[in-house]
């Protein structure tokens, strides 16, 4: 409590109700003259609650420099309730809250067919779980009956979580009425892909149903949908039939969804790939990128995370190799690539293998703890991990090119890295050998060769027992040695 803001509040309640037959109340609190954090607070609320019914509202309530308004009922043939926020300050309500909102309305008839109609803008908005949205207009109008008119403008600039973009834009339109309309999606995605979608439904008793006619993605990955699949959407969960998704261009691959399934508490994805063709390549600045279609991957998984935890993910290689398209081109000689993922039990368990007549031998394996459920399943960072990695790779002709074109690179390496601790504070060891180890900068003139190289590390230091080079192009002194120093710093003659 010593570190709560100074607060300062004055208010007066009155409430009243039952609890038989059926629960319902009455309230009214009224703020006069208060502050918290040094911000004022002042007005009131009042209304009358019932079992899927609030009537009587009336709320004019000011909290640290942001405005709410209600007036009306909600919840039975005949309500409406008129609503205002704005709220210029949401950083205000704690260091994970930002930015402006602003938005107004109208609601009307029960809480499970509701009708009316809602405008709200935002901008900058961030919120618990590093969630942030730089900008957000949202324009909706929904009449009564099942074929009341029903139309939707959503607009959001720059959707992310700590600090990944999932998406640059988003725009979704609808229209039609409540028992069947149209919904159209269209997304600009990291990576420079583009999405859009339609999906045609209706809404009865809170529930989306309908289905999935068009789905595209366009980008270094061109995928389109098959055909129509059934879709399921509401507040408390979602659905999708099986669908296909399938390249629209060569080494784009196959993409079959058989089950997806989610909720808060509840998700369920089960689906395989084929054909998918990636690579490395060279940017217009001469930098490797993650772009190219030499090695073919395929790919299958079966993931419930509920209450139980558990699921099976595995990448392989279908065709290919990992080829670095240039002047140059580089060839990693990959024979086999195999990747998987276990989870069981709280625990996640990674394997990873590739060898390769150039890349010779890698293989991995950990094991962490994960933690939550559903949507919030996730790594727990204070739980003890193991791993380790073994290379015994013998060329490393591939290795310099990879990390710049002028860069050339010749020899063996061999080592071990183990990992301990927990993800939050990890402990690494191991060892890393290299023989006949020759660097070459083409541009620069520069070659070393004859290496030798031997280091070791632990959790407390890191040990560089060997390195050694020749150089063809070192200049040597008359007799081929150095003189010791004397004493004012200069090499004798």
């Amino acid at each position: 409590l010593k570190d709560s803001p100074a607060a300062n509040l004055n208010l007066r309640v009155n409430a009243k109700g039952r609890l038989q037959p059926d629960w319902a109340g009455q309230g009214k609190l009224i703020l006069e003259a208060s502050q918290f954090a040094g911000y004022p607070l002042e007005g009131y609320a009042e209304g009358a609650f019932a079992p899927g019914r609030l009537s009587q509202a009336s709320v004019d309530l000011a909290v640290l420099g942001n405005r709410l308004r209600l007036n009306g009922a909600l919840g039975a043939a005949g309500d409406s309730l008129l609503f205002e926020i704005d709220a210029p300050h949401l950083e205000r309500f704690g260091a994970e809250y930002g930015g402006a909102f602003k938005g107004h309305g109208q609601l009307a008839g029960t809480l499970s067919n509701p009708f009316g109609s809602l405008e709200a803008q935002g901008q900058n908005l961030h919120a618990p779980g590093g969630w942030r949205l730089a900008g957000a207009d949202f324009r909706a109008r929904l009449l009564p009956g099942s074929e009341g008119h029903f139309e939707l403008q959503a607009d959001l600039q720059e959707f992310a979580r700590s600090g990944q973009v999932w998406a640059r834009s988003l725009n979704l339109k609808g229209a039609g009425s409540r028992a069947h309309h149209s919904l159209l999606l269209a997304a600009s995605l990291p990576g420079e892909h583009q999405l859009s979608a339609r999906a045609e439904g209706g809404l009865r008793e809170g529930l989306w149903s309908g289905s999935l006619q068009e789905l595209t993605l366009r980008g270094e990955f061109d995928f389109t949908l098959e055909k129509p699949a059934s879709l399921i959407l509401s507040a408390q969960r979602g659905s999708l039939g099986e669908a296909r998704l399938l390249g629209r261009r060569e080494g784009s691959g196959r993409i079959e969804l058989l089950h997806t399934e989610w909720s808060p508490e509840r998700l369920i994805a089960k689906g395989r790939l084929s054909g998918l063709q990636v690579g490395f390549s060279l940017d217009e600045y001469q930098r490797t990128v993650f772009k190219g279609r030499s090695l073919q991957l395929g790919a299958e998984w079966d993931v419930t995370l509920a209450e139980q935890l558990r699921g099976l993910v595995h990448v392989f290689r279908e065709d290919g190799d990992f080829i670095l398209q240039g002047d140059s081109p580089v060839a990693f000689g990959l024979e086999n690539l195999d990747l998987n993922l276990a989870l069981s039990d709280g625990r996640l368990a990674l394997s990873a293998l590739a060898n390769g007549k150039r890349i010779g031998a890698l293989n991995a394996v950990a094991t962490l703890a994960v933690k939550g459920r559903g949507s919030e399943t996730r790594i727990d960072m204070a739980a003890p991990m193991v791993g380790v990695l073994n290379a015994d790779i013998p060329s490393i002709g591939w290795l310099g090119p990879l990390a710049n074109q002028n860069l050339r690179t010749e020899g063996s390496l061999r080592g071990q890295f183990n990992i301990t601790g927990t993800p939050d504070k990890p402990v690494s060891a191991g060892f890393i050998k290299g023989e006949k180890l020759v660097v070459a900068l083409a541009e620069q003139g520069l070659r070393l060769d004859e290496g030798q190289l031997a280091l070791v590390f632990d959790a407390e230091r890191l040990k560089l027992e060997t390195l050694h080079f020749r150089s063809p192009q070192r200049i040597s002194p008359p007799d081929g040695r150095l003189r010791r120093p004397t004493g004012n710093g200069v090499l004798s003659g």
